[in-house]
């Protein structure tokens, strides 16, 4: 039994049908393997989610590292540090323009015209 391919046009539709607002601020914690297998995989999701919020809305993801952070010798780097919060987490933490918050086992990505607020990088 083959699954559907899910296509980021599928994706829109079932965030707008959500309830993901346009021009909104939408903070998710996600699972790739819980949506099911994605044409592109994680960044197709993050497009799609991109997409139905507008250039006006502001996606927020947890990219947190807290299981390697508990090594003694762990140096958090916010631009290469990767997030251990799932494929979704680490493909909007790459994103282009993505901002990512300066703690090192809880940080959190921004992208939107709301990212640097959420952040707080000055």
């Amino acid at each position: 039994m083959s699954q559907k391919l899910i296509t980021t046009a599928n994706l829109v539709q079932d965030f707008r049908r959500l309830g993901v607002p346009r021009g909104g601020l939408l903070m998710m914690r996600s699972s790739l393997r819980g949506i099911g297998h994605v044409n592109g995989g994680a960044e197709t999701v993050v497009d799609a989610l991109l997409e139905v919020l507008g250039p006006a809305g502001t996606l927020v993801v947890p990219t947190f590292t807290d299981e390697i952070a508990m090594d003694p010798n762990f140096v958090f780097d916010p631009l290469n540090t990767p997030s251990l919060a799932g494929a979704i987490s680490e493909a909007a933490r790459r994103w282009p323009g993505a901002r990512r918050s300066l703690h090192g086992w809880h940080s959190i990505a921004a992208m939107g015209p709301l990212a640097g607020a959420i952040v707080r990088i000055e």
